[in-house]
């Protein structure tokens, strides 16, 4: 071979012509731990690019997104619903507002199945769970806003159990009342006035078992109290409830996780009886 066209020993290195070194899986992981813990590191950059040029097979490629394809009479049909929800919607003085699609982790316990993604500086996002989340963001970073009608229909993701296959998606519509007034109840009653007025549009709906969930901080509150469960413990049961239910958990392993939190045997009895009422 032409000494021109010879490696030098750093880029013998870093070809695939050598074995690669053998680690100890602990040795591997304080590595790891160490490269992570050093974003601005050489290291640490060349971790994160390696993570972006991995290659798919060509059978990866044509069916990762197989599963997510919407016939024509979906689009028909979710055009339809789009069109009469907005409809209502905007007779109520709601405007159109989509924050920004991602938002970062960390700051907030990351729900089940959350799609997670990493940025090229190597910093990890989520795609939208739901639509409350990104505006929540939305109204910390305008403080200014005071009063506001605002609603979205937009798609939202969870993580599927099986890798390898794009994310499932499924669409959201979310109208939310910005009110300077704490305790008045007119911004709910117009939130149940909204969903009447859509059912409405939709006179197939009324003739089957159609639910309305109240989903309300203070009612939640109310029945934990009922059931004699500790103001303590409420965060860490509607977590634990939250993540038997994205799981779907039976009812012995709800049991089991909820024995964990120290609950009296009667608490989670109670607790129960309300839960079995919400599936009648």
């Amino acid at each position: 071979q032409h000494p021109s066209q010879q490696l030098s020993s750093a880029e013998l290195l870093q070809s695939e012509l050598l074995p690669p070194p053998q680690f100890e899986e602990r040795e591997l992981q304080e590595l790891m731990r160490h490269t992570l813990n050093n974003p601005q590191s050489k290291l640490y950059k060349y971790l994160v690019a390696s993570c972006f040029s991995q290659k798919m097979t060509t059978a990866q490629d044509v069916t990762y997104d197989m599963s997510v394809s919407k016939g024509r009479w979906f689009v028909s049909l979710l055009q339809e619903v789009v069109e009469k929800t907005r409809k209502v919607l905007e007779t109520h003085g709601a405007v159109s507002l989509s924050p920004p699609l991602l938002v970062p982790c960390g700051a907030v316990p990351l729900p089940p199945a959350t799609v997670s993604v990493m940025t090229r500086w190597g910093g990890v996002a989520m795609l939208p769970h739901d639509l409350r989340l990104p505006f929540a963001r939305f109204l910390a970073h305008n403080p200014g806003i005071t009063q506001f009608k605002r609603y979205a229909i937009d798609r939202v993701y969870r993580e599927r159990r099986v890798l390898g296959h794009h994310p499932r998606e499924l669409y959201e519509c979310a109208f939310d009342i910005v009110t300077p007034t704490s305790g008045n109840m007119v911004a709910e009653s117009e939130l149940l006035s909204v969903v009447w007025q859509v059912l409405n549009e939709f006179p197939s709906l009324l003739h089957n078992n159609c639910v309305i969930r109240l989903n309300h901080t203070s009612l939640l509150r109310a029945i934990f109290l009922h059931c004699g469960i500790e103001v303590t413990k409420h965060n860490k049961v509607c977590a634990l409830l939250a993540q038997a239910k994205e799981e779907s958990h039976s009812k012995p392993e709800v049991e089991a996780l909820l024995s964990g939190l120290d609950l009296a045997e009667h608490t989670v009895s109670t607790l129960f009886n309300l839960l079995d009422q919400e599936h009648s």
